[in-house]
């Protein structure tokens, strides 16, 4: 029973953790990056303090994860990834959502949005390895 809550924490606190560094690098490449390519972005800034207070973005994720029991159940690591990419996509797709209906477009940066999208679809696999070899350790 201790070893389920612990991996369900760990595994928790490892995506939380990875979804918030993809928030992170996708705003500084808007932010820092992108400015410099596409000169229209130069005249809309970008604030980061948005995307980590509202917290109802990160609990979509758990509970998209734990409706496709990701934390639950174990899955081989192609068929974890399968879900993951599925279960981010609708995430990020609710938090698309979310941003418009509530008219939050103008504080959300959509290039942020999807730039973290492409990087959870590619950092959440790897940091659910990661955290599950520690796991076994």
């Amino acid at each position: 029973m201790k070893k389920k809550i612990v991996s369900f924490f760990a595994l928790f606190f490892s995506d939380m953790f990875c979804i918030f560094l993809c928030f992170l690098f996708a705003f500084l490449i808007r932010k820092e990056i992108l400015p410099s390519l596409i000169f229209e972005l130069q005249e809309r800034p970008v604030y980061i303090e948005g995307y980590f207070r509202q917290f109802y973005m990160y609990l979509l994720w758990a509970m998209v994860f734990s409706y496709e029991k990701l934390y639950t159940k174990r899955f081989t690591i192609w068929e974890e990834t399968r879900l993951l990419l599925k279960s981010t996509t609708i995430a990020f797709a609710m938090v698309m959502i979310i941003v418009f209906i509530t008219a939050q477009y103008l504080k959300f940066s959509r290039m942020v949005i999807i730039l973290a999208w492409l990087f959870s679809i590619i950092l959440l696999p790897c940091f659910r390895y990661i955290t599950k070899i520690l796991l076994i350790k």
